[in-house]
């Protein structure tokens, strides 16, 4: 739902762009939002909003505000992956419309062309559990017990760079303004690009489960 939601947002942003460079004269002009009370009101009614949601409550929040119309289902298998049975933790749209997967499964991350073929992959060390864009050509990706893999597209091809390892096993990753945002079995930490703690933003002191995160980027 996440990645549907990304792709859906990059293509409106790119027909707004083009718009504006075939049409440069300035107007005056005003937007006046009005709310969806609907999903205010169903939002309002969740107990678990302020903390980290589990994936079903998540998931039970995007059901409200989006609809599925159509889906389609892709092969990402290589000849080199040892496990039949596919575990993608992680997945992450590039500006070019190249997509990368994180594969658990086979201790892989894969990269798919704009027709969700597999047109390269590199091996990492450790089970990839989430993945985030960095840069329009880097992507960062955690390593489940080890720390976090960043990892390039250069010339079609994926590229290991560097990697730092993380005091906690980390199963969630999200980037914003050089941040990382990186999420434990129970906790949301703020970490920067060379893997100090900045804070620890929030714990579950009761054991919930924390996995994915989203940083949401728009001001308001």
């Amino acid at each position: 739902m996440e990645f549907i939601a990304s792709r859906k947002c990059l293509d409106k942003i790119h027909e707004s762009e083009t718009y504006l460079r075939e049409n440069p004269v300035k107007v005056q002009s005003s937007l006046i939002f009005q709310a969806n009370t609907d999903i205010g009101q169903y939002l309002s009614q969740q107990s678990n909003l302020g903390r980290i949601l589990d994936s079903h409550t998540l998931k039970m929040i995007l059901d409200k505000v989006m609809n599925v119309k159509r889906k389609s289902e892709y092969n990402v298998k290589i000849p080199s992956d040892r496990n039949q049975t596919f575990h993608l933790e992680g997945i992450c749209s590039l500006p070019s419309g190249q997509v990368i997967v994180a594969d658990h499964s086979n201790k892989k991350v894969k990269l798919l062309d704009k027709s969700y073929n597999v047109s390269g992959h590199c091996d990492v060390s450790g089970h990839p559990s989430d993945i985030c864009q960095i840069t329009s050509s880097e992507v960062a990706v955690t390593l489940y017990g080890e720390g976090v893999q960043f990892i390039s597209v250069s010339n079609g091809q994926l590229v290991n760079g560097r990697k730092f390892k993380l005091p906690l096993v980390a199963t969630g990753i999200a980037h914003h303004l050089g941040a990382l945002y990186i999420t434990s079995g129970t906790a949301l930490y703020h970490y920067n690009m060379t893997g100090t703690l900045v804070k620890k933003l929030y714990e579950d002191t009761g054991g919930a489960c924390a996995g994915k995160c989203i940083v949401n980027i728009f001001e308001y």
